[in-house]
């Protein structure tokens, strides 16, 4: 064991940064903590410091409530979009929530910068784009689908493809209550297979020209049959979802490629995040 350990261990290092570490609400912010090493110079323990004084006065004059807590791990998605890789709806959200929370806090720091030097250095430079975190924001609603309000298309094609869903389902339910096709039902109900609204049908009634097959039961007892008259509708709407998907994708595309084209400054901002983690999590220890 080295002075060095030797000494670290004689201050319970570890624990102080085990300590540290519960203190952060950046991920980011938490592995920063674990992995540092102790400062060697007066100027680095200065600087230091004086980001946590820096936070006790912004905090005493009222500038508190750092947006840390919304900023999450999304370096690797940002890389992607760089590559010019599609991101998809799940990976976006948290890229949106980060990026507003970065601009955020560059403009809290930007604002405090005569009261806290230290820690507005830490972002002097970095520009969240304002059309990006708007364009991000806005596109999506709380329950992380894509907005209507904002993509009235979307709007379109899936109101339409709830009305052709409810057609369909309302014929096949008429077959089933009407009493014609009793004989060559297996069951009264309505299922899906190859993404088609279909029903169950005796296999022997097979060769009856009734609509066209699509599954069978494990026994062979029941064929999954797609009546002919539902199939206008069941086309219809498969038509729609693929319209819907791939307008979808052409958003999801075009926001991909705006957060690329931002990626310096979006890296830069959460490189930044981290540190002013690690200045907060110091100061609230």
């Amino acid at each position: 064991m080295t002075l060095a350990e030797s000494s670290l261990e004689s201050l319970d290092w570890r624990f102080v940064l085990d300590a540290l570490a519960g203190l952060t609400r950046t991920a980011a912010g938490k592995r920063a903590v674990l992995a540092v090493e102790p400062v060697v110079t007066v100027d680095a323990a200065a600087t230091l410091l004086d980001e946590v004084d820096e936070l006790a006065r912004l905090d005493q004059s009222g500038t508190s409530g750092l947006p840390l807590g919304d900023i999450e791990d999304v370096a690797e998605h940002i890389q992607r979009a760089v590559r010019g890789e599609v991101l998809e709806k799940a990976e976006l959200l948290p890229v949106a929530a980060t990026v507003d929370a970065l601009g955020e806090l560059i403009e809290i720091l930007a604002g405090a910068k005569t009261a806290a030097p230290t820690l507005y250095k830490r972002i002097d430079g970095i520009t969240i784009d304002p059309g990006l975190r708007r364009d991000l924001m806005e596109s999506f609603t709380p329950d992380g689908e894509l907005s209507e309000r904002r993509y009235p298309q979307l709007g379109d094609l899936r109101r339409r493809i709830t009305t052709l869903e409810r057609q369909a389902r309302a014929m096949l339910e008429a077959i089933v209550t009407g009493g014609q096709f009793d004989a060559i039902l297996q069951d009264r109900y309505l299922t899906v297979r190859a993404d088609r609204y279909v029903l169950p049908v005796k296999a022997q009634a097979k060769s009856f020209d009734f609509g066209i097959v699509h599954d069978a039961s494990r026994s062979g007892q029941t064929i999954y049959v797609e009546p002919h008259r539902v199939v206008p509708l069941n086309n219809d709407r498969r038509l729609a979802e693929t319209q819907l998907r791939a307008e979808e994708h052409r958003i999801l595309r075009e926001l991909s490629a705006d957060v690329g084209r931002h990626a310096r400054d979006l890296l830069n901002g959460l490189e930044a995040a981290t540190a002013v983690d690690f200045a907060s999590a110091r100061w609230r220890l």
